[in-house]
């Protein structure tokens, strides 16, 4: 491992180098173009801080673990939400086959079909089908604890990545190795 410095911009960053990068001409975050001096200039500047001297980073922090919680939660949501979905009740009115319906009624004796004919004239039967009724309002509780679950998630996501971008700034580096004022 080489030795590096710190090459001063004009903008006030401090960028680091390596002598084996001497001579040639590099951008800074700023924008402007920087000379890298002489192999023999560059031993002459302030020495970049060893990265194995500072302390290390966590590993894993409250940002990550909201992240993971969130992402899980979310997943598992997702996951209800489908399986609600196909687990949905359906009302029987719903399942009869018009097919047979119609097959039905084409078998019907005239005066059968005046019968049936005469009940339609007073209304359908709008009674609710009871069981339905519970089995649609628990898909309806199911849906919504699913919703609660997603949003819960995605406000950990959030809360993990606005912490994320508080803590950003700390001893992180820019670009080619650009130490912060």
């Amino acid at each position: 491992m080489s030795a590096k410095y710190l090459l001063p911009c004009r903008c006030g960053r401090q960028m680091i180098v390596e002598p084996r990068e001497a001579g040639r001409t590099s951008a800074c975050p700023c924008g402007q173009p920087v000379l890298i001096p002489t192999m023999l200039e560059i031993t002459r500047l302030e020495p970049a801080p060893d990265e194995t001297s500072q302390p290390a980073k966590r590993a894993w922090g409250w940002q990550h673990g909201l992240l993971l919680s969130g992402v899980a939660i979310v997943v598992v949501a997702v996951a209800l939400a489908c399986v609600f979905r196909w687990l949905r009740p359906v009302a029987r009115i719903d399942a009869i086959d018009p097919e047979a319906v119609r097959q039905s009624a084409h078998e019907l004796s005239p005066l059968r079909t005046w019968h049936y004919w005469e009940l339609m004239k007073q209304g359908l039967d709008r009674r609710v089908d009871q069981i339905y009724a519970e089995k649609l309002s628990l898909y309806h509780i199911g849906q919504g604890f699913a919703t609660v679950l997603a949003l819960t998630g995605i406000a950990l996501i959030g809360a993990g990545v606005a912490i994320g971008r508080k803590r950003g700034g700390n001893g992180e580096r820019g670009r080619r190795g650009e130490t912060p004022k």
